[in-house]
């Protein structure tokens, strides 16, 4: 559990760097909600997002988010999401 806590920490680290304000994760999915005028590549997210088919979507407006959600599969606890998460964190970061 401490493992967990310090991977979450780090996570939360890495969002911050990329300009994610809150991130959400449960074992279907992950919400991160981006700062307004984050200093992002625009120009890469839609190659990030058709790399998840489907599964990842961006919601404009004055608070733009992620979402990214797996109906389909099931996932004992949220690890598997803090993985994907971390993912499109770091395609985000080197975009």
């Amino acid at each position: 559990e401490v493992m967990n806590l310090l991977r979450i920490a780090m996570l939360r680290a890495l969002a911050h760097s990329c300009g994610v304000t809150e991130l959400a994760v449960k074992k279907d999915g992950f919400t991160m909600l981006l700062l307004a005028g984050a200093d992002i590549n625009v120009d890469a997210i839609p190659e990030i997002i058709a790399r998840e088919r489907g599964k990842l979507k961006l919601l404009r407006g004055p608070m733009p988010r992620f979402i990214y959600s797996d109906e389909h599969s099931v996932h004992v606890d949220a690890g598997f999401m803090l993985s994907k998460a971390e993912e499109l964190l770091n395609a985000i970061r080197k975009a």
